[in-house]
């Protein structure tokens, strides 16, 4: 499963289960939403003897429109660039890829309301390859439905079930969704910033002021993309520091993390995979409502 297609689909959670808070609500409804980021990912190694170093760079776009009968329809369109740098990594037969590439679009529905069930659906198409493939190589598809539910004022929880279709890979991945607003300061959700951790797993923010907010939190990051005659698929938990300066219209956040051992593995003529060490990471990004 392409790590983009999930986290596209986590855009219907930061829709649905958002309780705006001092520092974030806007005073009026802005339909466009801008994120670009970057994340820088050191030196880290391959076992037995490779080395692997990430850049990434992308960006995410997103309208939001009221339809018929009372739902929501959000269109996103993302793109992101990865600059490999290593050696080594490479050991499964394949040609080294020097980069990676991947382009998304996706529709978001959602029939929001305050007091009962909020319901969602949200289809997605996407390209990831690497330079020795041709992006046809890397399409996907998903789907993720589900719904979510105010229990409490300050607790809104929420279920679905994720379905995508990516070369050399079906899942369903079922999916939970959680805003708790623990008192005016401290508050437990999915972690809505794209690029870094992505839009999956879970984060405790605390709000100094109306200006900044701090947060500390956990997801697990997958990438999958396309390679000459099969895929390559980066798996690794990542814990995370996040620091964001916030005004009405936009908000910067840097992030200082920590990727936990995973996994690099080849699916395709021949099937491999390899350890990845531990490595820090270092991200920024910037969000702008128009």
């Amino acid at each position: 499963m392409n790590q983009r297609s999930l986290l596209a689909a986590f855009v219907v959670s930061a829709s649905i289960t958002a309780l705006p808070t001092s520092a974030s609500e806007r005073p009026s409804f802005t339909p466009w939403e801008l994120t670009v980021y970057g994340v820088q990912m050191p030196e880290t190694s391959v076992q037995p003897d490779g080395k692997l170093e990430q850049a990434n760079y992308g960006f995410d776009l997103s309208f939001t429109m009221p339809v018929q009968q009372g739902w929501v329809m959000t269109t996103s369109m993302d793109y992101y660039y990865t600059n490999f740098d290593g050696q080594g990594y490479n050991l499964a037969g394949y040609r080294d890829w020097d980069n990676q590439q991947d382009l998304g679009f996706g529709l978001n529905f959602v029939k929001p309301s305050k007091d009962s069930w909020t319901w969602f659906v949200g289809p997605r198409v996407h390209w990831a390859w690497a330079n020795t493939a041709d992006a046809s190589d890397g399409f996907g598809y998903g789907l993720l439905a589900g719904a979510s539910y105010p229990v409490k004022k300050n607790l809104v929880l929420g279920g679905g079930l994720g379905y995508f279709n990516d070369p050399y890979a079906v899942s369903m991945i079922p999916v939970l969704f959680i805003r708790w607003e623990i008192n005016d300061r401290w508050t437990l959700d999915n972690p809505f910033e794209p690029g870094f951790s992505g839009r999956a797993g879970l984060e405790l923010s605390y709000q100094l002021s109306p200006e900044w907010q701090f947060g500390f939190g956990s997801a697990y990051r997958q990438q999958r993309f396309a390679i000459d005659e099969g895929t390559v698929e980066i798996s690794q938990p990542i814990s995370f520091l996040r620091a964001s300066f916030m005004q009405t219209n936009w908000h910067l956040s840097a992030f200082l993390g920590y990727r936990d051992d995973g996994d690099l593995e080849y699916h395709g003529q021949q099937n491999r995979k390899l350890d990845v060490d531990a490595e820090s990471a270092l991200g920024l990004s910037a969000t702008f409502t128009f």
